[in-house]
């Protein structure tokens, strides 16, 4: 195992989730006069589990639908689904900032970045180098420490010379 991968499962991305089910577990064996802590604990567990998939077809739907696409290899469609994600978080900027805690996202990186590499990485599947390399820009304007976009523009730039 890499360092990365321990660094991708540290506590830290994963401590408001942490919040969420230890706290609404405590809520819950108040509510439930102190009667068995696990069951308690189980049921903030499903609550967050229903959660997050509630979630995951509500909220980031397109977002979904998007990266489904990219890994069937449609990447037209994905392309029109992670637009319609990025116009979403472009609205609710502040959802997508704080994801974290709204949407029980563990994700280091927020979905309009992730939008804004994913549709880059369809542009070059499909060939067209000039509007990858576009998205790949605009994602490092916003997110400059983005080391995918850092990457495959670095590759881009070698594959020219």
């Amino acid at each position: 195992m890499d360092k990365q991968f321990f660094k991708r499962l540290s506590l830290k991305k994963a401590f408001p989730q942490l919040v969420f089910i230890i706290g609404l577990t405590v809520i819950l064996n108040f509510l439930r006069k102190g009667k068995d802590g696990f069951i308690s604990f189980l049921i903030a567990y499903i609550v967050f589990i229903l959660s997050r998939y509630l979630i995951r077809y509500t909220v980031t739907v397109e977002h979904t639908r998007g990266t489904e696409l990219l890994k069937k290899g449609d990447f037209q469609g994905a392309i029109e689904h992670f637009n319609k994600s990025i116009e979403y978080f472009d609205a609710h900027r502040a959802l997508d900032r704080w994801r974290s805690i709204l949407l029980l996202s563990p994700n280091q990186y927020e979905y309009r970045e992730i939008a804004l590499t994913n549709i880059a990485f369809a542009y070059n599947e499909l060939g067209e180098v000039q509007k990858a390399r576009e998205y790949y820009e605009a994602c490092l304007k916003d997110y400059p420490n983005n080391q995918v976009a850092i990457a495959a523009i670095n590759k881009l730039d070698n594959e020219v010379e």
